[in-house]
């Protein structure tokens, strides 16, 4: 699935995508389905999300995208905010024996309907992300989806994590920009980012050419906007 969006669809399960194979999505995005399980992806198969966002989706148990046992997962640069669930993980939802990799990407933002900020929720114990580098995962449910291996994360695991996304861009290939202060800017896998297959992610998932800057982002979009405005004042004394 290459420079595509799947948009506002309705479904018992999986709402934009029900994978039961392999899935590979690239420059895409996933945006305002809703479902009764897993608004935007319900992934029991094997799925890479590269350059693709995942935002704004609705479930009335689970909200942006739901791994059950056995299924596979890797995102590289992948964005999944503002998704909404009604029960468990706004975000991402994951039950044990899954294989969770998160590469230089962003899960924030997402929430349960009660207002109540929520990124990732688990079965239970033995639901965790395997490998994340270079990532943010504002707020994960206590016990449940810290990774195994967290190296040069951004983690709100009892602390907080503010990610910083400019406004939504609802139209043509839907996204969540970074803020120009977004602590996301320059701070991904400083060998490059990459697919799971290591092709270079040359260029984001809207055309913009990575890195802008010395490492490329984390997320699915590359920050190409003015630096910070710096001014100065003149003295003044008494």
């Amino acid at each position: 699935m290459i420079s595509t969006t799947i948009r506002e669809n309705q479904a018992g399960t999986g709402g934009g995508i029900r994978n039961g194979g392999t899935l590979f999505a690239r420059d895409s995005s996933i945006f305002w389905n809703s479902a009764n399980t897993a608004g935007g992806l319900e992934n029991r198969g094997a799925a890479e999300l590269a350059n693709t966002s995942v935002i704004s989706n609705y479930g009335v148990g689970i909200g942006g995208v739901f791994v059950p046992a056995f299924g596979r997962l890797h995102l590289s640069n992948a964005t999944i905010a503002y998704n909404v669930a009604g029960a468990g993980g706004g975000g991402l939802n994951i039950e044990a024996s899954t294989d969770i990799t998160i590469m230089n990407s962003i899960v924030a933002e997402n929430r349960l309907s009660n207002g109540i900020k929520s990124d990732c929720d688990g079965e239970d114990d033995n639901a965790s992300i395997d490998v994340m580098l270079f990532s943010v995962l504002a707020e994960p449910n206590g016990r449940f989806c810290l990774p195994t291996f967290p190296f040069f994360n951004q983690i709100g695991d009892g602390i907080t994590v503010t990610t910083r996304f400019g406004p939504l861009v609802s139209g043509v290939n839907p996204r969540v920009p970074l803020a120009f202060n977004s602590p996301a800017i320059d701070v991904g896998d400083p060998n490059g980012c990459s697919t799971l297959a290591g092709e270079v992610l040359a260029k984001d998932q809207i055309g913009t050419t990575r890195p802008v800057g010395g490492r490329c982002d984390m997320g699915a979009v590359e920050f190409n906007g003015p630096p910070p405005m710096k001014i100065f004042m003149p003295g003044i004394r008494r």
